[in-house]
């Protein structure tokens, strides 16, 4: 039977208008279809086990709100939820008005809400795909329909439109791209640069689209991580063409994912009336070959990831029964392709019952295994239960595409899973949609319309998993007088290559700072400022613990100021530096070497144990050290005074060896100051 152009894209693209009027369920069910029994172990069908449910959340208002995507950010644990809100009350902040939204939501690995962000203007503006960005923030695509709000440069009708975000939700940049017709966004992939390739489709000929086919084309361009266009390109023939998902290889070329129906120009050897369309793409968009995989019938597409056992697995949905696709369920399968890295087809697989059924992602499983999300009407076939019209459908697959188990989730109206990945501790996130208030699996307190539906799931039979986030070291630095902001350098130094491992300019308006370091390590602060005293300090991290919090407060450099040099370290009973301390004394250079006209003292001290005159001596070696290693590095002689001052300025009580400790040390002098 022919596919209907009604239910184009039903799968991912529908509104749900689309799903409840009555001549789309008639459309469907008035063409033919077939009823399969899953046959496993010699022929038996048996109840696969399902997967346990953490913990089930809606959120959003008494519009249509609907989650797109999901996106891990390894480093720290924390998921990025992207996708379209259409409600101004609830959990909505911030919204432009009722036709719709991007909307992000971040929230920890423990499943706690961190922030959420509107974007937008008073327009359309619906989101389609997020990915974490190297530093930790989120990256949208999807299509604007807004000339204001947060929409800049609108290109006229519908654009692209693409916004990076920091991982606090603060806007980094924005990016419309098109022309005067129609374009529209379907997906960002990060590229190893620090790019990204954003891809759609585009019904233009003009603005950023210097070429068009005819139709709708498949576009691609490439992004800078500031959001520079670096170049673009359109793909297909004379029908319509769209690019959905990409993934890159370790050439840095990439394959994209796109559907076709055209018959002419870049799409050779079409096998019906819609195929999915692998191009590999190699620099500046340059094609270095294709393929078309599909029957007689219509093929979406949605996803495309490495296999885990080499090659390229593809997830969408299929119409058609006859050329690469072996078997048809009945009104539109879920559809998985195998195919080598040069597109060469490897097995086709189809999954679902005798109604429409289709997949919208897939990713992969530190197990080495799959999960594929979708939505299905089926109550038959693989289909085990479903309690009302569409419902979301979870499958866990082999790589070679068997189940390991599923699931059915949703209520008696429309549910649909569009998004999901592995968190960091090993349990699986799936977001989309859900008009229920019924489900046996859907959570209390329903918003309205459809409300933004994220699950947290668990292989059966699995503990909890145990994920430790990497330690934070986050602060402020502030004036030790008034307590303002200072902008400052602050710098972490790998005390076991003595290398800075990061560094940053605190920003004047946040004033604070925030590094993710690894546990179980050593490191030192630096932080410094032409004008003030710096400060250093050893970091260890415990790996039990999450974080550290820093109030860091700088004199001004004045006469008689003074700073001690807690992480130098000498020999005992000798004035040899040890090797641990070459960070406090690069600090010392560093700030030598930013205030010039400065000149200090540098000033031993020791304890009161052992004879005066050699403690008095020792004090004055060791002070002597530390002049002759900044000597060496180019601070002019006349800058600098060694003094051995022995056990006469004790800072703390001699009779505990805490004190003792405190009283053992060099410190500081100025004695000329700017």
């Amino acid at each position: 039977m022919k596919y209907l152009p009604e239910t184009k894209g039903i799968f991912r693209n529908f509104l749900p208008t689309q799903l409840c009027a009555a001549d789309t369920i008639r459309r469907f069910t008035m063409q033919a279809c077939s009823v399969l029994i899953l046959l496993l172990h010699a022929g038996v069908f048996y109840q696969l086990p399902a997967q346990q449910i953490i913990w089930n959340k809606f959120l959003g208002g008494r519009g249509f709100d609907n989650a797109a995507a999901v996106a891990l950010n390894p480093n720290e644990g924390s998921l990025y939820i992207g996708g379209t809100i259409r409600s101004t009350d609830g959990d909505i902040k911030g919204s432009h008005g009722i036709l719709a939204d991007y909307w992000v939501v971040k929230i920890s690995y423990k499943g706690e809400l961190l922030w959420t962000k509107a974007l937008g203007g008073s327009g359309v503006d619906e989101a389609k795909d997020i990915k974490t960005t190297q530093d930790g923030g989120c990256i949208l695509v999807g299509t604007t329909a807004s000339v204001d709000g947060d929409v800049k440069g609108n290109h006229g009708k519908m654009d692209i439109w693409v916004v990076r975000l920091d991982k606090y939700g603060e806007v980094l940049w924005t990016k419309a791209l098109g022309g005067t017709g129609n374009d529209k966004g379907n997906s960002v992939l990060p590229t190893s640069d620090g790019g990204f390739l954003i891809l759609g489709e585009s019904g233009s000929k003009n603005g950023d689209m210097t070429r068009s086919y005819g139709g709708l084309d498949a576009w691609v361009c490439k992004l800078d991580e500031n959001g520079v266009l670096l170049w673009e390109r359109s793909y297909g023939g004379s029908k319509s063409d769209a690019a959905m998902a990409a993934c890159e290889l370790d050439d840095f070329s990439v394959i994209l994912l796109n559907t076709s129906d055209s018959e002419d120009f870049d799409v050779t050897n079409p096998k019906g009336n819609k195929d999915l369309w692998l191009l590999r793409i190699e620099e500046l968009g340059s094609v270095a070959w294709q393929k078309s995989i599909g029957g007689e019938d219509n093929e979406d597409a949605h996803a495309i990831i490495r296999a885990q056992d080499g090659g390229l697995i593809i997830a969408g949905t299929t119409f058609s029964a006859s050329g690469d696709i072996k078997s048809n369920r009945g009104n539109g399968d879920l559809l998985l392709v195998k195919t080598d890295l040069e597109g060469n087809l490897l097995w086709t697989k189809t999954y679902g019952g005798s109604e429409p059924d289709g997949a919208n992602a897939i990713f992969r499983t530190k197990d080495r295994n799959y999960i594929v999300l979708g939505t299905t009407q089926s109550k038959d076939g693989m289909i085990q239960q479903n309690r009302g019209s569409y419902e979301g459908w979870v499958m866990k697959l082999n790589p070679k595409g068997d189940i390991i188990w599923q699931n059915t989730l949703g209520g008696k109206t429309q549910d649909m899973l569009y998004g999901g990945c592995e968190t960091a501790g090993g349990d699986y996130i799936v977001s989309g949609y859900s008009e229920s208030t019924d489900g046996v699996n859907t959570p209390a307190g329903f918003k309205g319309g459809g409300d933004w539906w994220s699950l947290l799931l668990r292989d059966p039979g699995k503990e909890a998993p145990v994920f430790r986030p990497p330690f934070v070291l986050k602060g402020s630095v502030r004036e030790k007088a008034s307590l303002g902001i200072l902008p400052a350098s602050v710098e972490l130094i790998d005390n076991k290559t003595n290398k800075v491992f990061k560094a940053i300019q605190i920003d004047p308006l946040k004033g604070t700072f925030e590094f993710e370091i690894p546990k179980g390590r050593e490191f030192s602060i630096s932080v410094a400022l032409k004008g003030y005293m710096f400060f250093g300090d050893n970091i260890y991290v415990n790996p039990n613990e999450d974080e550290m919090v820093l109030d860091i407060q700088l004199e001004k450099i004045k006469v008689g100021s003074k700073l001690v040099l807690n992480n130098i370290v000498f020999d005992v009973g000798s004035a040899s530096i040890r090797p641990e301390s070459e960070p406090e004394l690069q600090r010392i250079l560093k700030f030598m070497n930013m205030n010039p006209e400065v000149k200090i003292a540098l000033n031993g001290h020791t304890d009161n144990t052992g004879d005066p005159n050699t403690k008095r001596k020792l004090s004055l070696m060791r002070a002597g050290e530390i002049l002759s290693y900044l000597q060496g590095k180019g601070v002019y002689v006349e800058r600098m005074a060694a003094r051995g001052y022995g056990l006469t300025q004790p800072v703390a009580s001699n009779n505990t060896e805490e004190g003792r400790q405190k009283n053992r040390r060099v410190e500081i002098e100025i004695t000329v100051a700017p």
